[in-house]
């Protein structure tokens, strides 16, 4: 891949096109308009998405992506006609794209070029090279949810180990925070390349916080991909990746796909830092998830019930929130995530975010939304809450960024609150008549006096005033194609 050096440098590449790798190992990579598509001489192929590319440097340096050929509309099939019986001269098949990338200078796309080369390196070192075997260890959870999570590892299980190249270990957990307390604990020789978790959304979070709790986190937290089976209650995750279905997460495993994903970092009430990397609610979100625990065995039609129970109260939740999205936030991030001296996250937390509202609302970089008492209020990275209830379709789960979503008390009655239920569930929030919502880097929300929880990734972590800061693509899951 390469080009000429003049104001405006063309880089062009279709999925045809070859570059080859020579280190560590021989290979093809093919570009399209979003994907990039690594092909070694042996083993199976590893997928990216152009936007997983460190998006500061790819998309701030790419002037114009554009398409040089257009694809050619196959026929109209019907019963009676199937493909294979249409005279060849009608056989017309999707003629692949060709597209130019046009960067700034000779030097954005070099460098583009590089970060191509080191992705595909960092990738298949170890697992393509020397023929490594692929280390998987997956952490069941047998309480969680209806108690399934046994039969859901025990259906996949086979399949998962007749994969090539794999070695899997199995371990349930005992007790509550066992799976943070493995992770933490956990030599780094020991370390797997995945980490299958046959449990709810709550496992997830512990093992996060066990992860980042590390020395060595910021080194090891991308290379162990991450793949949740649903045993749990909602299974948020899976849902939003593409693995609720067993076979699907075969599959990922099997063809090596994951997606980079944020985290987060938060506290309440100034305690330590915690991390999530799924969503936070409060208000009604809240009431609905954490009021509902003792109707476990229900499964997921639980939060219907907690949600329908929260709306006939007419309760209106007040509290006041603030965001930044500033430059220097972002700036700040980033040299956090650099910085080994602290636990990731904690830089920006204490030199930045502010530790109470009032010093937040005297600085112009935050700036306070909406009013002061909610029925709605939720902050996601999650595309969808369970299988039947599709939040935010558009949401992504990596970019460093989280999406609030809030309706103030006074523009909801009853039945509008109802409806307004109704539409979230079947992934039309935006439909939403007097719902919001902003995006933002960081977010300082201070619940008032009458709201009795809040919770991080579907757990409980009591009430108090709450301060997040995103921590961008820290985490690798292994998520459908």
């Amino acid at each position: 891949m390469g080009g000429t050096q003049s104001t405006n440098v063309i880089v062009e590449a279709n999925y045809r096109a070859e570059f080859k790798i020579v280190q560590p190992q021989e290979g093809i990579i093919k570009l399209s308009e979003k994907h990039v598509k690594y092909e070694p001489l042996k083993g199976n192929p590893i997928y990216f998405n152009i936007a997983d590319i460190g998006s500061s440097s790819v998309e701030k340096n790419i002037v114009t992506i554009y398409e040089c050929a257009k694809i050619q509309k196959a026929p109209k099939l019907t019963k009676a006609r199937p493909y294979a019986e249409l005279p060849p001269q009608q056989r017309h098949s999707r003629e692949l794209k060709s597209f130019k990338y046009t960067f700034k200078d000779f030097d954005s796309a070099k460098q583009f070029q590089k970060i191509l080369s080191d992705l595909i390196r960092n990738s298949i070192d170890p697992i393509l090279l020397n023929n490594h075997t692929r280390n998987i260890t997956v952490l069941i959870n047998p309480f969680s949810g209806k108690g399934n999570s046994r039969k859901i590892w025990a259906s996949c299980s086979d399949a998962i180990q007749a994969i090539d190249g794999v070695k899997v270990k199995v371990i349930e957990t005992k007790y509550a925070l066992h799976a943070s307390e493995f992770i933490s604990n956990l030599p780094k020789e020991e370390i797997p390349d995945i980490l299958i978790l046959v449990s709810g959304d709550g496992l997830i979070n512990e093992v996060i916080n066990g992860l980042f709790k590390r020395s060595d986190a910021r080194e090891i937290s991308n290379k162990i991909q991450i793949c949740h089976l649903p045993g749990g209650t909602s299974n948020s995750t899976a849902c939003s990746v593409g693995t609720y279905s067993v076979a699907s997460a075969v599959h990922s495993i099997s063809r090596r796909y994951s997606v980079p994903w944020d985290a987060f970092a938060y506290t309440i009430r100034d305690s330590e830092v915690k991390y999530g990397c799924g969503c936070v609610g409060w208000g009604v979100i809240a009431d609905a998830a954490l009021g509902t625990e003792h109707l476990r065995f229900l499964g997921s039609i639980r939060i219907s019930i907690g949600s329908l129970k929260a709306v006939l109260s007419a309760k209106k939740y007040y509290g006041q929130f603030v965001v930044n999205d500033s430059d220097t936030l972002i700036s700040t991030i980033q040299s956090d995530i650099s910085d080994d001296s602290q636990p990731v996250g904690t830089k920006s937390l204490n030199e930045f975010v502010p530790t109470s509202f009032e010093e937040a609302l005297s600085r112009n970089d935050w700036k306070k939304v909406g009013g002061d008492s909610y029925f709605l209020w939720f902050a996601s990275k999650y595309s969808i809450a369970d299988k039947s209830f599709v939040i935010t379709p558009k949401t992504r789960g990596w970019g460093g960024k989280i999406q609030i979503f809030f309706g103030e008390s006074c523009d909801f009655s009853k039945l509008k609150a109802v409806q307004a239920l109704s539409k979230i569930a079947s992934g039309k929030v935006e439909d939403v008549r007097g719902a919001q919502s902003v995006t933002t880097s960081a977010f300082i929300l201070k619940p008032g006096t009458n709201s009795k929880w809040s919770q991080v990734d579907g757990e409980n972590i009591g009430i108090g005033l709450l301060r997040v800061v995103m921590l961008p693509n820290l985490l690798r899951v292994v998520a459908a194609e």
